[in-house]
C-alpha cells in the first residue's frame, strides 16, 4: 500500500500534526510557564545583580572554573524566585548554584505599572 518514501512522508506528517496540535493550548516548555512574561516594561532583576549571584556561587561551592551556567529563572510578583531551571548545565553540578539563585530576592517586573510574575534568564560566568 505504501512505498518506503510515501511511509516516511506520511509518519513527518502524522508526528508533526500531532506536535502542531497539542502545542495549540499551551506554548510553554515547562508546566504554568504561561502565567509568567518573558517581555515586560521593566525586567526583574537580582538584588546585587548577577554579578553578586556569580560571586555567591563562586564562593559557597567548588564550581569554580566548570564554564558557564545558564539557567531560567521563575520570578514571582513580590520578587521571590518561585522555580529555577537549567537551559545549559556545567555536567550535573548544578544544584548548589541552584539552591543560591533560589535563595536571591529579585526586584519584581513591571508591566502597566504593576508588579508581574515573568521569567529572567541569567548566565553565571564560574569561570
Amino acid at each position: 500500500m505504501f512505498g518506503s518514501k510515501n511511509f516516511v512522508f506520511f509518519l513527518v506528517f502524522v508526528i508533526c500534526l500531532f506536535v502542531f496540535t497539542n502545542n495549540s493550548y499551551s506554548n510553554s516548555l515547562f508546566p504554568a510557564e504561561e502565567d509568567y512574561m518573558l517581555i515586560t516594561e521593566k525586567p526583574a532583576l537580582p538584588v546585587g545583580g548577577i554579578d553578586g549571584i556569580t560571586k555567591k556561587v563562586l564562593a559557597e561551592t567548588s564550581l569554580k572554573g566548570k564554564g558557564k551556567l545558564y539557567l531560567l529563572v521563575y520570578v514571582n510578583s513580590t520578587g521571590e524566585v518561585d522555580e529555577v531551571k537549567v537551559v545549559k548545565g556545567i555536567g550535573g553540578n548544578e544544584k548548589d548554584a541552584i539552591e543560591i539563585v533560589e535563595k536571591t530576592k529579585f526586584t519584581p517586573a513591571i508591566n502597566n505599572n504593576s508588579p508581574v510574575k515573568s521569567k529572567v534568564a541569567i548566565a553565571l560566568n564560574l569561570n
